[in-house]
């Protein structure tokens, strides 16, 4: 896991590099503040069903992702309901969906 000490736009680059090199497809589908922002991830693992994640901290103030539905993953018209909402009420918010049938986060190959 990464802190925060870097500007948000360069780490979502990175990812998408990481993510490639591993044989994902990762998407921005938003671009939030180039500079801060929330980071949600929608993992596709092109089945139908969509894993969601969101970056924030723990109670001991480490970064960590964390699931914010009920669910550990939706279909895909539910995923996007949750998305369109996210980017409608937060214009700073980073979501990036990634292509992925071993669901895996692409930030943790940095």
């Amino acid at each position: 896991m990464f802190d925060v000490g870097l500007p948000i736009h360069f780490l979502v680059d990175a990812a998408r590099r990481a993510g490639e090199g591993q044989g994902q497809i990762v998407m921005v589908r938003q671009k939030g503040d180039p500079d801060r922002g929330t980071l949600t991830l929608l993992l596709n693992g092109l089945n139908g069903q969509i894993q969601v994640l969101t970056q924030q901290r723990d109670f001991d103030g480490n970064l960590a992702w964390i699931n914010p539905l009920r669910d550990s993953s939706l279909p895909e018209s539910e995923a996007e309901a949750y998305v369109d909402r996210l980017a409608k009420r937060d214009p700073d918010a980073w979501i990036l969906e990634v292509e992925d049938r071993l669901l895996r986060n692409p930030f943790d190959f940095l």
